[in-house]
């Protein structure tokens, strides 16, 4: 595995690497999301489409040391990579469990906010809003917390009642 570089991050220009290094909770919050995504996720076609990214192809070439070579078909450019999608699969898994575990660390740098943040855009140019799926995955998690507390309130309710028919029938 590579000893990852963050230099890539200036792609986009100075503008964004000035709005980064001054990271905010929500943005922390996208850049996590994103790398559990990719962790979890991450497989041929994932590659494959993100390969539509003139950012993702620049920064795989600065982090994984691999190669795009463009071809025609079907009056499209697709590029296909030195190593084979399956092995930039496995590689971006790994890149993104490493990120994930630098976020547990005590002291842990803006950068990686600045990583999970590139790779949703980058996700978000070829693939879907990620931003939508967290959304989406939010309030599915908001409405299992409600679910669970109005069982839990429920179940409480009855216990009352139960211990409260006890204690008149002894």
């Amino acid at each position: 595995m590579p000893e990852y570089t963050t230099d890539y991050l200036r792609y986009w220009g100075d503008e964004w690497v000035a709005h980064w290094s001054e990271g905010h909770w929500a943005l922390e919050n996208i850049a996590r999301c994103t790398l559990q995504y990719l962790k979890i996720y991450t497989n041929c076609d994932v590659c494959s489409g993100l390969s539509r990214s003139p950012s993702y192809r620049y920064r795989t070439e600065r982090i994984f040391g691999v190669e795009w070579t463009p071809h025609e078909a079907n009056g499209k450019t697709n590029h296909e990579v030195s190593c084979g999608f399956s092995e930039l699969a496995w590689l971006e898994s790994e890149w993104a469990r490493d990120r994930l575990e630098k976020f547990e660390e005590p002291y842990w740098s803006n950068e990686l906010i600045a990583e999970g943040q590139f790779m949703c855009g980058c996700i978000s140019g070829t693939l879907f809003k990620m931003v939508l799926l967290i959304d989406w995955v939010e309030q599915r998690w908001d409405r299992m917390v409600n679910q669970v507390e109005c069982l839990l309130m429920a179940h409480s309710e009855r216990e009352a009642i139960i211990e409260e028919e006890l204690e008149r029938s002894a």
